[in-house]
């Protein structure tokens, strides 16, 4: 508040309703436009994905003695997440403006915060993804499936485990699922050890750069994200704007990410349902490329830099306009 009666901003621009910085709702005399990216009240309940209970987090703490040390395992992550859930229900009321960018969003802000006006706005990707080479149908001799993921029990490691049980079930195809974002040694790895029987089939990348990315999409044969919750994951907008054929669970927001048949949409507990759309995709390579092209037409569209850059002035113009018409009748 210091630094805001300093500078005295015309427009105040939070970026996510998960940290404290939402509490300048209850205080700023300034106009406030939250940037939304996940609504954690609504994540809260998919935390838990099916099979995995509380007792199943804190046993498998004692695995990562390290983050339950520093307090940020699950059980901790999860109880956080209560307290931002119960924080988030008492302030977003007060919500005024918001930036969004899925039909998801847009509903469930509205819901929270029905005196809100919502404004579409996409968001620009990292600078390499716009000059990079597009995926080409690489000839490979097995199936290369890449996902980049968190370290979270609700970001879908399960059903990339189950998936691959079912695949080698049913398919005598070799494959290989790179998975980015997470090590071998990770507290969600631990977590859903007992569902990962093909462990030759599996390799984890840790943490990748966006060239590193970049390279992994160009050489995969499709991009699949498995997550239980999501509003707009920008790991599968940048899959789309390279053109990987891309499958993603259909939770959250993700639905509008995937509109114009730019992606196949799976359930997040059927995993019969996503070997099915992995294997369209490996079989039908007319479907791939034409999946490919719609990917990159919706993608390059939704991430014009300069129409972003455009909309979101427009989007402050009106607020301040508001803002100040509002005030001058109050006089």
């Amino acid at each position: 508040m210091s630094i805001l009666n300093t500078v005295q901003p015309d427009i105040v621009h939070l970026f996510g309703s998960e940290w404290c910085g939402i509490r300048l709702l209850k205080y700023c005399k300034f106009p406030i436009v939250l940037h939304l990216q996940g609504i954690v009240s609504i994540y809260n309940y998919s935390f838990l994905p099916n099979g995995t209970n509380l007792w199943n987090l804190y046993l498998n703490s004692l695995k990562v003695p390290i983050k339950t040390i520093k307090r940020i395992s699950f059980p901790f992550l999860y109880k956080n997440f209560l307290y931002i859930a119960k924080r988030e229900l008492e302030i977003l009321p007060l919500l005024k403006y918001a930036f969004g960018r899925t039909d998801w969003d847009k509903e469930s802000i509205k819901l929270i915060a029905p005196n809100c006006k919502y404004f579409y706005i996409n968001e620009i990707l990292r600078e390499p993804f716009y000059i990079a080479k597009k995926w080409n149908n690489p000839v490979n001799n097995k199936i290369t499936i890449l996902s980049t993921i968190s370290d979270s029990s609700y970001k879908g490691l399960d059903v990339i485990f189950k998936t691959i049980n079912v695949l080698k079930k049913l398919s005598k195809q070799k494959i290989e699922w790179r998975i980015g974002g997470i090590s071998d040694k990770s507290e969600s790895v631990k977590l859903y050890k007992k569902l990962h029987k093909h462990k030759e089939c599996v390799k984890f990348l840790g943490i990748l750069s966006a060239q590193d990315i970049i390279k992994e999409l160009q050489n995969a044969t499709l991009y699949l994200h498995p997550s239980h919750i999501e509003n707009s994951a920008n790991s599968i907008c940048e899959a789309q704007y390279i053109g990987t054929p891309t499958i993603a669970t259909n939770v959250g927001g993700t639905s509008s990410i995937l509109s114009n048949d730019a992606g196949i949409l799976v359930s997040p507990n059927d995993p019969y349902e996503i070997v099915s759309a992995i294997l369209k995709i490996w079989n039908d390579k007319d479907f791939a490329l034409k999946l490919s092209r719609n990917e990159i037409l919706t993608a390059e569209k939704r991430h014009d830099k300069i129409i972003i850059k455009k909309q979101t002035i427009n989007a402050y113009k009106t607020i301040i306009n508001e803002v100040i018409n509002h005030n001058n009748q109050q006089k």
